[in-house]
C-alpha cells in the first residue's frame, strides 16, 4: 500500500521486507530517504539506521519509522538513536507525504549532492567529505502563545540541551531576528493556525532558511502538522510540549544543520574567491 500510494506521489520507491541484504541494497539505490517499520523480522528501525552509518556517504540518510502503536517512551529511543521521526498507525497520509517532504528538503546528504554538481562545472575542488564537527551551543528562541507558557518550557528545557535558549512573545520576533539570529525556532501554534505565517517568514528569508523550525501542537491536529511542515518545519510535536522530545530533536536537527554549514562554507568561499578574481 505504501509503495502504491508512495509511487503515486512520483517516488521512485524500492522495497525490502528484512535488514538481510539492505546493505547492498543501499548501496546499488543509494538512497535518499528510508521508510521502515518500527519492527522487522530480524530487527528494528535503530538497526536499520546503524546500518546506514556504516557508510560515510549515507550516514545522513533521513530515517522515517512507522510504528503499530502510540508509544511515547520508544518514539524517545528512536529518536536518541538518531530516527529522524516516527508515525504511529493508522497514520495521516497528508501527514506522511509533508513529513517526507520536509526530511527531503533539508537532508544534508541531498544538499552535499547539489553542492558537488553545483560547484564542478566551476573548476572548483572537490567539496570535503563529511564530517561531524563539534558546533559551540546553539540559540534556541521559544516562541509560545502565553508568556509564562514560554518561560515555563525554556525552565524544562534547559536543563536537558546544552544549547542556550530564550523565550520569546510573537510581538518579540521581529526583534529576535534583528540581533544575533538564533540557530533554532521552536514556534507553539494555536487552533486556527495563525502562527503559521512565522513559520513561512523565516523559511522565506534568505538570512534564515538554514535555521532549524520546530513547531509544538497543542492539539494531535495531523493536517495542521502537515501544514508546518510544508511552511518550512524541519519537525512537528503532535501530542504538545515534552520537554525530552524537544531536545532530542533539537540536537538531532542542529547537528544536521551544522553539517549542512560545514559542506557549504567551501563552496561559499569558493564563490566568493572566483568573484574577487574574475
Amino acid at each position: 500500500m505504501l509503495k502504491v500510494q508512495l509511487t503515486a506521489a512520483w517516488y521512485n520507491v524500492v522495497q525490502a521486507d528484512r535488514l538481510e541484504g539492505f546493505e547492498a541494497l543501499m548501496r546499488r539505490t543509494r538512497p535518499d530517504l528510508v521508510l521502515t517499520a518500527m519492527a522487522l523480522p530480524d530487527g528494528t528501525a535503530m538497526d536499520v539506521k546503524r546500518l546506514l552509518q556504516t557508510d560515510r556517504s549515507q550516514a545522513d540518510v533521513p530515517v522515517l519509522a512507522i510504528a503499530p502503536r502510540n508509544d511515547k517512551a520508544a518514539r524517545l529511543r528512536a529518536l536518541a538513536a538518531g530516527l529522524d521521526d516516527v508515525l504511529v498507525q493508522p497514520y495521516n497520509d497528508n501527514l506522511l507525504l509533508a513529513r517526507i517532504r520536509s526530511l527531503l528538503r533539508t537532508s544534508p546528504g541531498a544538499e552535499e549532492l547539489r553542492l558537488r554538481n553545483g560547484s564542478q562545472p566551476l573548476g572548483f575542488a572537490e567539496a570535503p567529505a563529511i564530517v561531524n564537527p563539534l558546533a559551540p551551543p546553539a540559540l534556541v528562541a521559544l516562541f509560545a502563545l502565553r508568556p509564562d507558557t514560554g518561560i515555563a518550557w525554556r525552565d524544562a528545557l534547559q536543563p536537558l540541551t546544552r544549547h542556550r535558549v530564550a523565550s520569546h512573545g510573537f510581538d518579540q520576533a521581529r526583534a529576535a531576528l534583528a540581533g544575533p539570529l538564533p540557530d533554532a525556532f521552536v514556534v507553539e501554534l494555536g487552533r486556527d493556525g495563525a502562527e503559521l505565517n512565522l513559520l513561512a517568514d523565516l523559511h522565506a528569508r534568505s538570512a534564515a532558511r538554514h535555521t532549524v523550525l520546530i513547531a509544538v501542537l497543542g492539539l494531535n491536529d495531523a493536517d495542521l502538522a502537515a501544514a508546518a511542515l510544508d511552511r518550512g518545519a524541519d519537525a512537528a510535536l503532535l501530542d504538545g510540549f515534552c520537554a525530552e522530545e524537544l531536545a532530542l530533536r533539537l540536537d538531532n536537527r542542529i547537528a544536521r544543520k551544522t553539517r549542512s554549514d560545514y559542506l557549504r562554507a567551501p563552496v561559499r568561499k569558493s564563490l566568493l574567491d572566483a568573484t574577487r578574481t574574475g
